[in-house]
């Protein structure tokens, strides 16, 4: 089935799921766009934006009307909401999606709920604040999109999974569960666990530095971003990817202790390789840069 015949329905309009809809939505990408929140301020904003062609008004009536249906909702509310949404599907339901950012467990678990049909659709892009007010159109474009396979997804929601990340302006990369979640624990999750660890010793130096605040500038607001993040990511990504965030986390731990000890000729060298390895991450150049 060509996507832009397509009747998609979105489950939970946030930033990201509201972000799919209004990429699909710019240009017609998909015959028509539906949405079904459990917060209604969300989807009356995601109609008044445009980015929806119809709001449901029951989880029911949105999916058994969908040819693709897209779940993009906190992890802890994939599997429960997944029950809820089985009984009503229709015969011409193709494909369902879900946008979790880890896989362990998660992705075996709904493809036991939905079968062939599961596909996981990890966008590798996002904002600090959720929301649909912090939705936009353009928020996957130049970005990789995870695509995560069980061993029963069928090729009909691979094609789809390939199609949708196009559509959102994103490039589709196919991977393994536990390979995807090795690399967003280093790449994704691991920043946002240091992240809140600086931003709480910045705030207790704040209490005998009261003018902290008027020198924390580029650095400090770059490097700390992500923790003004919802507080419940990060909490989910913890539970479900704790054990990969665990392992890079201790490997961090080893390299600050490196550093502390190193005289200031150490730190130069170390300062140097760190710049050369955040080129080669972000350019896919590879290099030696171990410590």
């Amino acid at each position: 089935m060509r996507l832009e015949n397509c009747h998609v329905g979105i489950i939970g309009v946030g930033l990201i799921g509201g972000s799919i809809a209004a990429a699909l939505m710019e240009g017609d990408r998909v015959r028509t766009v539906s949405g079904w929140d459990h917060d209604a301020g969300a989807l009356e904003s995601a109609w008044g934006r445009g980015i929806l062609t119809k709001t449901a008004p029951s989880l029911k009536k949105l999916v058994s009307e969908v040819d693709l249906l897209i779940l993009a909702l906190p992890i802890r509310y994939l599997v429960p909401v997944s029950f809820d949404a089985l009984p009503f599907v229709e015969d011409g339901l193709k494909a369902v999606l879900d946008v979790a950012s880890v896989r362990a467990g998660v992705s075996q678990e709904l493809a036991d709920i939905w079968g062939p049909r599961h596909l996981g659709f990890h966008p590798m892009a996002g904002k600090e604040k959720s929301g649909i007010a912090n939705a936009s159109a353009d928020l996957f474009r130049g970005a990789t999109v995870a695509l995560i396979p069980s061993p029963q997804t069928s090729e009909e929601a691979k094609d789809f999974g390939v199609k949708l990340a196009s559509a959102i302006g994103a490039s589709p990369l196919t991977l393994e569960p536990e390979e995807h979640d090795e690399i967003v624990a280093c790449v994704s999750h691991l920043p946002m666990i240091l992240a809140s660890a600086l931003s709480l010793v910045a705030g207790e130096r704040m209490e005998v530095l009261p003018d902290l605040p008027s020198l924390a500038a580029g650095g400090f607001r770059d490097t700390t971003r992500v923790a003004s993040g919802p507080s419940w990511l990060v909490s989910d990504v913890w539970a479900r990817n704790g054990k990969a965030i665990g392992g890079v986390l201790r490997r961090f731990v080893e390299v600050l202790r490196t550093m502390e000890e190193a005289t200031p000729g150490e730190m130069e060298y170390l300062a140097e390789k760190a710049g050369a390895a955040r080129d080669a991450v972000l350019t896919g150049v590879p290099r030696r840069c171990r410590v």
